[in-house]
């Protein structure tokens, strides 16, 4: 994909706002690696074992389990996932399957420490963000179901 499109996605989503112009650049030109996938294509496969974060740039994606039609949650644009592989390293437990030609910048170990400290520490407050946001939930359902 062409880096001067790629900015311009990144550009409109809420994702990005506290990143100024260079680290943006940066982020796509420090050997990033963007896909696209075609509806229904599987970004994610439960049971892998590869440590990579993603955020979705454009499009939408569907999580999932194995052995179930249920959909657990729908991704949009601007939010991440497989935030819990990257840092632990542990086997993937749901599906992401795309929906709307999604578009994703995966992020590795390798990226990750080929970026500078300020977009890497950037990048671990939007983590922090989706897991307090995640437990947030957790507690929530928790809490509504014992009462």
């Amino acid at each position: 994909m062409e880096s001067n499109k790629i900015l311009e996605i990144i550009n409109r989503l809420k994702f990005f706002e506290n990143f100024n112009a260079t680290e943006k650049e940066k982020i796509i030109s420090t050997n990033a690696q963007f896909a696209i996938y075609k509806d229904g294509e599987k970004i994610i496969s439960e049971g892998d074992r590869d440590a990579n974060l993603f955020v979705l740039l454009s499009g939408s994606a569907s999580v999932s389990k194995n052995g179930s039609d249920t959909v657990l949650a729908t991704l949009e644009a601007g939010q991440i996932f497989g935030e819990m592989s990257f840092l632990t390293h542990s086997t993937r437990i749901t599906n992401i399957t795309s929906s709307n030609n999604a578009i994703t910048l995966k992020i590795d170990d390798k990226l990750m420490n080929d970026l500078d400290i300020s977009i890497r520490e950037k990048l671990k407050d939007k983590i922090i963000e989706k897991l307090v946001s995640t437990i947030t939930d957790m507690n929530n359902k928790i809490i509504s179901q014992s009462f």
